[in-house]
């Protein structure tokens, strides 16, 4: 099926997104990121409970829809558009829907 151009016009935000590349080996293991990728995408406040990476229910406060077939971790930088009044976020959840050809979008889900 592919991507429909009509999803575009409800895609009207971006998502810049800095994917994790390893951890420094300066002795101090700080985090490494490599280099961003902006997604188109749809950016909405909504409260949502979701159950995170470690397995707890909390409360989301963010939701993005990625037109992206990308794969999307905890521990990558996420910077959302200035117009939802947020910087970089903690990422807490992620959906993948296919379709028959695959990923067709993703759902991001942010505290």
């Amino acid at each position: 099926m592919g991507w429909d151009e009509a999803f575009d016009a409800l895609m009207i935000d971006t998502v810049e997104v800095k994917p994790f590349a390893s951890y420094s080996t300066d002795g101090y293991g700080r985090p490494v990121w490599g280099t961003a990728t902006t997604y188109q995408a749809r950016v909405v406040r909504e409260q949502t409970l979701v159950r995170t990476f470690e397995g707890t229910e909390e409360l989301s406060t963010i939701t993005a829809w990625l037109k992206a077939t990308s794969t999307f971790g905890a521990l990558s930088q996420y910077r959302l558009p200035s117009s939802t009044g947020s910087g970089l976020l903690n990422l807490m959840a992620v959906d993948a829907y296919p379709d028959e050809d695959g990923v067709h979008h993703v759902r991001l889900k942010f505290s």
